[in-house]
């Protein structure tokens, strides 16, 4: 079996079982898997005006529709599966690059198969569109140093063709891509590979191209926001870290609001509520917060691409083959890698960082630079041939190896190991949200669900009935004034403690145990 097949056989085995695994466990849905499900719910049943939003990307929720609307799935299933395909182009995009570097066809074949059997893990544990963006925006950059070799513009295009379905994967990726086609086309004048000139109408070909496929939807999106926009989300990420003098989070999760006609929840287009912006140049005070905000994200970058192995070792090598002589970067590519993860991490040392899956994009890149810089130190001698290898292994085993990630704000596995993506822990947080929705359809309770936790929209969502937001510490006043008229509460938590004695409500039995409670709104002695 050739390169090529084994490859083909790698990267369909791997979507096999990811869709699978998928399958089997599809009761569990995260906060932004509810918006793209119902984003792709929208596009199924022909609302497009509610399925246009500048907030998340169109490919995921868009490929979910067909499965809703032709395969009879349920949304939330659809996008898990969708999710669980897209293993395929994040371990695709990884061959690509890993080829394109020279690095020869058995590390190719062990470096697909790591990102195969890492994507299969990764696509379990939370509806996200990052392995798409992982995988386009290393195809492209793959795609790119090819075209840089054998100049023709259907080559450049086709890079670009990548990098723009990397934008519509996520907002990000427009930057991302903008950025990592600076990269390799600077790379390519600095190593001597071509002239200045020559790189500078290469890669503006390929930004051609990327704009070609992303200037559609972007057109989209700005008529309906009503001014150009490529993306709404980076507003909001910037927002989230300002300074404390007030709460600055998504305002979904921290405000009672009414959510567009339509919508379930304003978390579909989080645009539609404005964040509490600020400018770093506003004052001497805000300037240094945005310093610090910047150190405090480089650290925390620097250790999630440490933890993408137990020891580290794909970024210590990869940080080590950046630093290499003019010279070899000519002949060695794979010391690129180095430039273009600093590339693409430096996009989110100035907003919201507090995920390791924002860094997923730069994984097939530390691996290239891995295996790359193991390989040279090895055939330099500076340590035994055998050595040399057996660290990659070793690596590579820790990779796969479970492990748990706790982000700062998400509370979740976020990088969880190869072992448990079949056997998956459970979700409580999903699972107190059915049973929060058990109950208020076994009372027949109608109306309207607001509450001071990520499970009362994501009951709403089960529900398919508006959710008028979360706050952090809502007093009875301000869930009665929201609108709502059922109330999801974390068990035991401020909000809890406040309503349990107040007559204004009344408590709604759970047949199951979670950690909420459920309170219905009394009006004239009746609960409403």
């Amino acid at each position: 079996m050739g390169l090529v097949q084994t490859v083909l056989v790698v990267i369909l085995g791997a979507a096999a079982c990811a869709v699978a695994a998928a399958a089997a466990n599809p009761a569990t849905l995260n906060p932004d898997g509810v918006a793209y499900a119902l984003v792709a719910e929208h596009v199924a049943e022909g609302r497009f005006g509610l399925a246009v939003t500048g907030y998340w990307g169109p490919l995921l929720p868009w490929t979910a529709a067909p499965l809703v609307a032709w395969a009879q799935l349920s949304p939330e299933l659809a996008v898990r599966i969708v999710v669980a395909m897209s293993t395929a182009v994040f371990a695709g995009g990884a061959a690509l690059w890993l080829s394109a570097c020279g690095l020869g066809p058995g590390v190719t074949v062990t470096g697909t198969l790591l990102c195969a059997a890492t994507g299969v893990a990764w696509s379990q544990f939370a509806v996200t569109p990052d392995l798409f963006l992982a995988g386009f925006t290393a195809g492209g950059a793959a795609l790119l140093l090819r075209a840089f070799e054998r100049p023709r513009m259907r080559r450049f295009a086709a890079a670009g063709a990548l990098f723009g379905c990397a934008y519509l994967s996520k907002g990000v990726g427009l930057p991302a891509s903008v950025l990592a086609i600076a990269a390799v086309g600077h790379l390519e004048w600095w190593s001597g590979r071509t002239s200045r000139r020559e790189s500078i109408r290469r890669s503006a070909q390929t930004a051609g191209a990327l704009l070609a496929v992303s200037l559609p939807w972007i057109l989209v999106i700005s008529i309906d926001h009503g001014s150009p926009v490529f993306s709404t989300a980076g507003a909001f990420a910037h927002a989230a870290v300002g300074p404390g003098d007030v709460d600055r989070f998504w305002p979904t999760f921290r405000t009672f609001h009414v959510p567009e006609a339509g919508r379930v929840t304003s978390w579909e287009d989080p645009s539609a509520l404005e964040p509490l912006s600020w400018s770093p140049f506003a004052s001497l005070g805000h300037a240094w917060h945005q310093v610090r905000v910047a150190f405090v994200n480089c650290v925390r970058i620097v250790g999630f691409l440490r933890d993408f192995d137990a020891i580290g070792l794909l970024a210590a090598l990869t940080a080590l083959a950046a630093v290499a002589a003019r010279k070899r970067y000519a002949t060695e590519l794979w010391r690129w890698s180095g430039a273009v993860v600093v590339a693409l991490c430096a996009l989110y040392v100035p907003v919201f960082a507090d995920s390791d899956r924002y860094f997923w994009v730069a994984f097939p890149f530390l691996l290239s630079g891995a295996f790359g810089m193991a390989s040279r130190i090895a055939n330099d001698h500076l340590v035994e041939r055998w050595l040399g290898r057996a660290v990659v292994a070793a690596s590579v085993v820790v990779v796969l190896l479970p492990s748990r990630i706790e982000g700062h704000i998400l509370d979740g596995p976020d990088r969880p190991g190869l072992a448990r993506a079949f056997s998956p822990p459970e979700d409580a947080r999903w699972n107190s949200a059915l049973a929060a929705a058990d109950a208020i359809r076994t009372e027949d309770l109608r109306g309207p669900v607001c509450g001071d936790t990520r499970e009362a929209m994501i009951a709403a969502f089960l529900l398919r009935r508006p959710c008028h937001g979360e706050m952090t510490k809502p007093a009875p006043a301000d869930l009665l004034a929201s609108g709502a008229e059922v109330f999801v509460l974390r068990d035991g938590g401020p909000a809890h403690q406040a309503v349990r004695t107040d007559p204004a409500f009344r408590q709604v039995p759970l047949a199951h145990p979670a950690r909420v409670v459920v309170y219905a709104a009394r009006v004239g002695g009746k609960t409403r």
